[in-house]
């Protein structure tokens, strides 16, 4: 797997776009069941309709006279096809139950499903054609959360897999959040601290949801860039000209989504102090973010010679001040080019320049976060921090993600908070980091993923 090293986060995980929602009678037998939602009394309904008796009981006399002369633009198969494909779904399922349908037109709807056992989500496009007897001429299925073709099938198997590694830290915290509840599922070494990266900028995002929820700042508020905050990983802002605002949301969005610029931007425009007191109250006066660097000097630190005055003052103070002193001599020192950054394949100074937390640290940033987004009355700090896509949010499983991710060479951090469509709301954490050699990368960065299969599959 090509990594950008240090240059950026990690790539973003592909949450599932599906995850479970109340059905009704869940005790009673299958026939018995109710449709979770109304199904339209249109010719794409009465198809629809079709399709989950198919997906519950396959049978040829019943699938053929239901076809049309073509499928999707393309000759209609045999109908001896759908009774095998359908007899898979069956086998795996036992029948789908539609939780949300959206209407096209009356000849086609677009359905998200629940098996009826196992909990999987599916997505399906069902149309009929537009001239009587208006015949199946479109149907799509895909699964969209399945459970996971390895061995970590459980809470359990994660935990016992998660206890096989060995590397410096490994700490895990997942858990549900219902009116003000903490239901654990996992807490792994919970307190350990380790390196998160460039999962850092979960403290400057929380500094200013906070302030924009106290009214000091404003989404729309515009912000004159200042251009000495340079650093890798943050192009976007690079193409805006000279003198030209950017507003508060619009960095915010851009650190949500992993842009370092905007990150340093932010803290720029915060104040060091204020990104440091949000530190100091998650972890103590003696947090080991105390400066809080930036990223800009963060490369500048990871990168410059092992015998340079500058770094050596830095790693070798004895106080937080004379790190201060240190960052200040920092500023005469150039940003590593985007190739050295990259050459970087080993674990490099995890212990010496990091950002540290645990993951309980980063799952109190996770909750200050959550209150500030909750207590924003217009919704525009959610809208600002969601990563799922106003189509996934009227279709799909989750309506509300956010996370940072943070990676390098023997550093791997994660934090998210995840709603899903039936209101149930998670976060995780996660933090691994090993100063000698390259963590498991394989089982590691696979964990995010997994974890969210989990929490979509979840009754």
């Amino acid at each position: 797997m090509n990594r950008l090293t240090l240059l950026s986060a990690l790539a973003a995980l592909l949450a599932p776009l599906a995850a479970p929602a109340a059905l009704a009678q869940d005790d009673a037998p299958p026939a018995e069941r109710k449709a979770a939602v109304e199904i339209p009394e249109t010719h794409a309904g009465r198809l629809l309709e079709w399709f989950l008796r198919m997906t519950s009981q396959p049978s040829i006399d019943a699938i053929a006279p239901e076809l049309g002369e073509s499928l999707n633009d393309m000759p209609m198969p045999h109908p001896q096809v759908f009774v095998s494909e359908f007899q898979v779904v069956r086998l795996s399922t036992k029948g789908l139950e539609p939780v949300r349908i959206r209407e096209i037109d009356a000849l086609e709807l677009d359905v998200l499903l629940r098996a009826r056992e196992g909990g999987e989500w599916w997505f399906a496009t069902v149309g009929a054609d537009s001239t009587p007897p208006h015949k199946l001429v479109k149907l799509s299925t895909k699964p969209l959360v399945q459970r996971p073709n390895v061995a970590v099938t459980d809470w359990a198997d994660l935990s016992w897999s998660f206890d096989q590694r060995r590397e410096r830290v490994m700490s895990l915290i997942v858990e549900e959040v219902q009116d003000g509840r903490v239901r654990p599922k996992l807490r792994l070494n919970r307190e350990t601290r380790g390196a998160i990266a460039q999962a850092s900028r979960l403290f400057p995002i929380v500094a200013v949801a906070e302030e924009i929820v106290a009214g000091r700042l404003e989404l729309d508020e515009p912000v004159q860039l200042d251009r000495s905050l340079r650093t890798l990983g943050g192009d976007t802002l690079r193409s805006v000209e000279p003198g030209q605002p950017v507003t508060v949301g619009e960095l915010l969005g851009l650190a949500a989504a992993g842009d370092n610029e905007a990150v340093d931007q932010l803290i720029g425009l915060l104040g060091r102090g204020a990104v440091e007191r949000v530190a100091a109250e998650i972890q103590g006066p003696d947090s080991p973010n105390l400066p809080f660097i930036t990223t800009g000097e963060f490369f500048k630190l990871k990168m410059l010679s092992e015998n340079d005055p500058v770094y050596r003052s830095y790693v070798e103070a004895a106080t937080e001040d004379d790190r201060r002193l240190a960052l200040v001599d920092l500023l005469e020192r150039s940003l590593p080019t985007y190739e050295e950054a990259d050459a970087v394949r080993t674990p490099s100074r995890v212990l010496e320049v990091e950002w540290m937390a645990s993951p309980d640290e980063l799952t109190a940033l996770l909750e200050r976060l959550d209150a500030a987004i909750r207590a924003d009355e217009s919704g525009e700090l959610a809208h600002v921090l969601n990563e799922v896509s106003p189509l996934n949010r009227e279709m799909g499983v989750w309506k509300f993600v956010f996370r940072v991710s943070g990676g390098e060479p023997g550093v791997l951090a994660e934090a998210a908070i995840a709603e899903r469509i039936d209101g149930k709301r998670f976060r995780f954490a996660l933090v691994v980091d090993n100063p000698d050699r390259e963590i498991d990368f394989s089982f590691f960065g696979s964990l995010p993923p997994l974890i969210m299969t989990h929490l979509a599959l979840e009754e």
